[in-house]
């Protein structure tokens, strides 16, 4: 009795098959070994006169009206999205180009992203809650005079839960909080900066109480 034949495998074929993905992953780093061995350093220095001219455009549209077509169409597009915040756009865009000019470590530029993402997210939310809340579905102009559709999508549910004043709280921590990871600062270095500012405050306080006082005696003695 002849020996059954087994029907062709596709083992061969899906061998083959699992060996394109890799190919393809093999040549993408073959590519990025390549960016990275020509241009080493000077790759965060490309982005970061990248940022630094998007800094300058967006400066221009946005604070100047000087940027042509480019500058009004930016205008609208960010006032519709994020209101009263898009006035931190050309901000972000040279904080970040700065930081990759100044060649720091790759956790630098990574830090810095995410604490201005964190003073976005608490602008154009404090922005909502602080310029009349205006509802999502509502006018458009409204919203560009707030937050925009962000502003709305974050300081809605935040005003629902938190009522006006806790939702501004806590945006404005968030907005606060970004501002310490941006610059890199410590809350125990700003508690003593407050308190220095205060002690140095009452110092000339008292000072210019003392001169009144006197001034006032000699007056009452002449």
């Amino acid at each position: 009795m002849a020996a059954k034949r087994r029907p062709p495998t596709s083992r061969g074929k899906g061998a083959r098959a699992s060996r394109r993905p890799a190919a393809r992953q093999s040549a993408v780093a073959r590519i990025r070994r390549a960016g990275s061995e020509h241009l080493g350093r000077q790759a965060d220095e490309v982005w970061g006169i990248v940022f630094a001219v998007m800094a300058c455009l967006t400066a221009l549209g946005l604070y100047a009206d000087a940027a042509g077509p480019f500058g009004r169409g930016l205008d609208l597009v960010l006032s519709t999205l994020l209101g009263l915040g898009r006035l931190l756009v050309p901000v972000s865009f040279g904080v970040c180009g700065w930081v990759l000019l100044r060649g720091r470590p790759r956790a630098e530029p990574a830090r810095v992203a995410f604490g201005l993402v964190l003073v976005g997210v608490g602008a154009v939310g404090v922005a909502h809650v602080t310029q009349g809340a205006p509802k999502l579905g509502g006018e458009i102009e409204r919203l560009r005079e707030a937050g925009g559709i962000l502003g709305a999508l974050i300081g809605q549910p935040a005003a629902a839960v938190l009522g006006t004043w806790g939702a501004g709280f806590l945006l404005g921590s968030l907005l606060a909080l970004g501002a310490l990871v941006v610059t890199k600062t410590s809350v125990r270095r700003v508690v003593h900066a407050i308190a220095d500012t205060t002690r140095g405050l009452g110092r000339l306080l008292a000072r210019g109480m003392a001169r009144h006082l006197e001034t006032a005696g000699f007056d009452a003695v002449g």
